[in-house]
């Protein structure tokens, strides 16, 4: 019984909405075109539905229905309301399938943060992310959705000059570089939509914290690294478990295909789990807190950079499987270099490595698992290599 009691309760609370007032006040925001193709019999297809929503009303609560009517009323008038609208301040908020409704809820929406900027691609079928424009928010979510067309790249605007010009003609704006930095954004959410991301785009944001890649995300062109204090702060990168392309793991950033790691922070474990083999350019570039690293088995080869501008790094472990370094390390802080293989293995390593590999660091010798090979420079910092 007090079920019964209840449900009808709800009903009758949800009938008050349907009143002349809200009925009169529905009736002039409709477009007749939401409701039926321009005619002169729309008119009175659409007093008809109302006379069908009070007919569904009143057979409703003979029969006890739970259902509050809101739900129906509203579809049946092409009307989406949002707010206090009747008794009990009950909320209703119903979306028009046609809309998208940004919720606080629900950040993550077709049409992203407001002042992000966008164009229409060559092909126009699809568009482009091109820059964080006039975006205020901490979290910066970019759109999935602009002008009905699905967003799939995100586009570094300084490789774009001729499609600034096609903007300025377009819409007669001026592009200048301010429109493509925003220094408040601490994390960027890139959406499932985005199948090309210019790292360029991501390193643009100073203050980021984190970096979200989506499910679709099939390219990222260029390392993700800031120089001096910028991205200070950027810490930690999610990648959507779906993706095929790439994938997280001790947070760090993996290519699947090729097996390199692009993208590592002080506090990240480099698997060793045999999914590594390269330590991509720039991976662990300027990264504060990094004091030792330890390179697993199976990685063959160390990126342009890869470990440079750490200056709190002081002991770096390499392995036995290691075939090249490409000028890999320049800090002045590393003072312990340890290798897994022999002292013949390290010879053959050197001659295949960048003559820049140690560059800016007071190494002097090197332990290797059978003896220690002591490191002779010429006058441009390079290592000597006995031929």
């Amino acid at each position: 019984m007090s079920q019964n009691f209840n449900d009808k309760k709800r009903l009758l609370e949800a009938l008050e909405y349907i009143d002349e007032g809200l009925v009169s006040d529905t009736l002039s925001r409709v477009r007749p075109e939401a409701i039926a193709p321009k005619s002169n019999s729309a008119p009175k297809k659409h007093f008809s539905g109302v006379r069908q929503v009070a007919l569904i009303a009143a057979c409703a609560l003979l029969l006890g229905a739970a259902i509050p009517m809101v739900n129906y009323v509203l579809p049946m008038l092409g009307v989406a309301i949002g707010g206090n609208a009747g008794a009990g301040n009950t909320e209703i908020d119903v979306s028009n399938e046609s809309e998208s409704q940004v919720l606080e809820t629900e950040p993550l929406n077709d049409h992203g943060s407001e002042g992000i900027r966008y164009m229409i691609n060559e092909d126009g079928v699809t568009a482009s992310m091109i820059g964080w424009g006039e975006c205020k928010d901490e979290t910066a979510y970019v759109a999935s959705v602009y002008e009905g067309l699905p967003v799939t790249k995100m586009i570094f605007i300084e490789s774009l000059q001729h499609q600034i010009v096609w903007l300025d003609e377009e819409r007669g704006e001026t592009i200048t570089p301010d429109h493509f930095t925003f220094p408040e954004i601490k994390h960027v959410v890139v959406p499932d939509s985005i199948e090309y991301v210019d790292a360029g785009v991501i390193n643009q944001c100073d203050y980021m914290e984190t970096l979200h890649i989506g499910a679709g995300v099939t390219e990222i062109y260029g390392p993700i690294f800031f120089n001096e204090e910028r991205g200070r702060n950027f810490s930690k990168i999610t990648v959507d478990p779906e993706n095929q392309y790439f994938t997280e793991k001790g947070n760090c950033l993996i290519r699947i295909a090729d097996k390199r790691l692009m993208c590592a922070f002080a506090d990240s474990v480099i698997p060793n789990d045999g999914n590594i083999v390269e330590i991509g350019p720039l991976a662990f570039y300027n990264k504060t807190g990094l004091t030792s690293v330890v390179i697993p088995e199976g990685v063959v080869e160390l990126g342009s950079s890869a470990f440079a501008s750490n200056q709190d790094l002081v002991s770096v472990s390499l392995p036995s499987t290691l075939k090249k370094m490409n000028g890999s390390f320049g800090c002045d802080s590393v003072t312990e270099f340890k290798y897994a293989g022999t002292v013949e293995q390290w010879h053959e390593l050197i001659k295949e490595s960048s003559p820049l590999w140690t560059m800016h660091t007071p190494l002097t010798h090197v332990t290797c698992s059978d003896g220690v090979v002591e490191l002779e420079f010429d006058k441009l910092q390079h290592v000597i290599v006995d031929n």
